[in-house]
């Protein structure tokens, strides 16, 4: 019984699955089959990446033991709404005809539908109850702004590769890391844990729109 509790938290690190909402064979379904399986994989992954993390050069973050302080660890599946229902907007992505048609990632149809879930996912809501929450978050670093003195703003995303060898995943799926001073010896794809303070501010960026803004106070490499 414990087992099957834990297979559900597991499932809570994800975002809601979207595939089940779309018909055998249809292009959207080739495309969320794509993205989905980066998201499945996320809890399985993390643990196995770990090992061979590029280490911090440079001064070391400030550690930030468990549970320290007023800060809840948040899981990535908090970030998404309870109430927010992804299939009536995948309804419209599913025309007339499709799922006859073979998926090529260079037909227009494709890249249409392509164009059309990127518009959806980069508008997911947001979950407001988090707005100004204490927050530690786990993830993986994409950077947005780098200089000498090191890192100061980077998007922190739930599984590797996500932005940079995969397409972004949803906005509510992408948090915008701003510290408080750069940092030098994070790299891209680092596995982090970010403390701070976490607002619903939606933000565009070459590398992925974010629904979620942290301020963040401390940034320690990622333990279990």
């Amino acid at each position: 019984m414990r087992k099957d509790k834990d297979k559900d938290k597991d499932k809570d690190m994800t975002m809601p699955f979207l595939l089940d909402a779309v018909p055998r064979g249809s292009l959207v379904r080739c495309l969320l089959r794509r993205a989905r399986t980066a998201l499945v994989l996320m809890p399985f992954v993390l643990p196995l990446v770990l090992p061979v993390v590029h280490a911090y050069q440079g001064n070391p973050p400030p550690v930030v033991p468990p549970f320290q302080g007023d800060y809840k660890v948040t899981r990535w599946g908090e970030l998404v709404p309870k109430d927010w229902d992804p299939y009536a907007s995948l309804g419209a992505l599913n025309p007339q005809g499709s799922a006859a048609l073979p998926f090529n990632d260079a037909s227009p149809e494709a890249m249409e539908l392509n164009a059309k879930l990127r518009e959806v996912w980069d508008h997911a809501p947001t979950n407001r109850a988090l707005d100004g929450a204490l927050t530690r978050l786990p993830g993986y670093v994409v950077p947005l702004e780098e200089s000498r003195q090191g890192l100061k703003e980077f998007l922190l995303v739930p599984y590797f590769g996500a932005c940079i060898h995969t397409p972004p995943p949803p906005a509510n799926q992408i948090v915008h890391v701003v510290l408080d001073k750069p940092m030098q010896g994070v790299r891209s794809m680092d596995a982090v844990w970010v403390v701070g303070t976490l607002k619903t501010v939606r933000r565009g960026s070459d590398m992925g729109v974010s629904g979620y803004q942290l301020r963040a106070t401390a940034l320690a490499p990622y333990q279990r």
